[in-house]
């Protein structure tokens, strides 16, 4: 609505691998699911944000209007490979309706990697082949599955750290 903004954004290949906590989103193409998966992890404090090279503009309009800020608080890398959180000792969780594991306590401490997929096909068995676990979230309800942005959400309020 006639409003804009100027900022200098940060060095992208500064990438911290000694943070405690990563969100990896693979191949999220909503512009609007994107803004609000940036927004919750804000909320949440987790700064690092890695996208695979098929995920939408994270500088889009429509990502910035929907994030509502959040980009100022965030690290938000693009086009990497999670295979390089393996090779840094990091706990790599997925998230899956079909996933049978859960976040238990000893997880907490380690160094995690929260990996969120598509939202028509979630995550590829490529991707899947590199995950230490797959979760899911308990349905007590009805409905085939969540939204990648509220599952994201759930999940993130898991893993913060307090």
């Amino acid at each position: 609505p006639g409003v804009y903004g100027v900022c200098q954004l940060k060095d992208e290949h500064c990438l911290d691998l000694e943070s405690k906590r990563w969100l990896f989103l693979y191949k999220i193409s909503d512009p609007g699911n994107l803004g609000s998966i940036l927004r919750t992890a804000a909320w949440f404090n987790i700064k690092n944000i890695g996208l695979s090279g098929d995920c939408t503009d994270p500088f889009s309009p429509k990502v910035i209007r929907s994030a509502v800020g959040a980009h100022t608080h965030l690290n938000i890398h693009q086009n990497i490979d999670c295979e390089i959180f393996s090779d840094h000792d990091y706990l790599l969780i997925g998230a899956d309706q079909n996933g049978t594991h859960k976040i238990e306590n000893p997880d907490y401490n380690k160094k995690l990697v929260l990996v969120l997929g598509s939202e028509s096909k979630g995550l590829d068995e490529k991707i899947k082949n590199k995950l230490n676990k797959l979760i899911s979230i308990k349905k007590f309800g009805y409905g085939e599955s969540l939204n990648v942005a509220i599952a994201g959400s759930i999940l993130m309020k898991d893993i913060a750290l307090k």
